[in-house]
């Protein structure tokens, strides 16, 4: 199919923010007296916070979530959010795609602060004709399927030969519900999982998609 629109995940998808969202959330927990450096909690990345929280950590008392989220938060989104790195290739992967006509947008269940920050610095933000997040001071509990279904209906000519790139379950399911179709990082986080979903279209780097588009 010859692809108009992607929508690209952030993170595990273009940034491997693996060592920020680990260092801050055991920082926030430890000053909360819960010790949780022997955790794999980079599988976790990808969901808002508190989902987070009660999946890797489901023995956390119900009182402490909210302090805990709130010092992960002053933590991340002011400086624990650039301890990460793009991945291989995405400036070229991109800039590839821009010149092939494809309009791109971005989607992430990262706040506004710290989606910001994360474009800026790593040179990003001028890539995408939209990007969608969740800002705190308008709609806190919005999530990544309400973000895209809100752009879509805003833009119902984005829906025609749509592509949803991510690298969890989540993103396979919103690809799903909004009618597009999904390439799977399944370099990133959630990438394990994927591999048992069908329909996706695989990617084992993020430069895949160059070949995918101009094939």
């Amino acid at each position: 199919m010859a692809y108009k629109t992607l929508i690209f995940d952030l993170d595990g998808t273009l940034l491997d923010s693996k060592k920020g969202f680990e260092a801050t959330l055991i920082q926030a927990l430890s000053e909360h007296g819960i010790l949780a450096r022997d955790r794999e909690l980079a599988k976790f990345i990808g969901p808002p916070i508190r989902i987070i929280l009660r999946k890797a950590l489901p023995e956390i008392p119900v009182d402490l979530i909210e302090p805990v989220v709130a010092r992960y938060r002053e933590i991340f989104d002011t400086k624990g959010c650039l301890n990460a790195e793009l991945y291989q290739g995405v400036h070229q992967v991109l800039s590839s795609l821009i010149s092939h006509k494809i309009v791109l947008l971005l989607a992430t269940n990262k706040p506004k602060k710290a989606t910001d920050l994360v474009l800026d610095h790593f040179g990003i933000r001028k890539y995408f004709t939209a990007v969608m997040c969740p800002d705190p001071e308008i709609h806190l509990n919005l999530t990544k399927i309400d973000l895209i279904s809100n752009a879509l209906e805003s833009a119902p000519s984005f829906k025609k030969h749509l592509l949803l790139v991510g690298d969890t379950k989540e993103d396979f399911q919103v690809a799903q519900s909004v009618g597009g179709d999904f390439a799977a990082a399944l370099y990133g986080y959630g990438g394990s999982l994927l591999r048992s979903q069908h329909p996706i279209i695989p990617l084992e780097k993020l430069e895949d998609l160059i070949s995918l588009i101009q094939g």
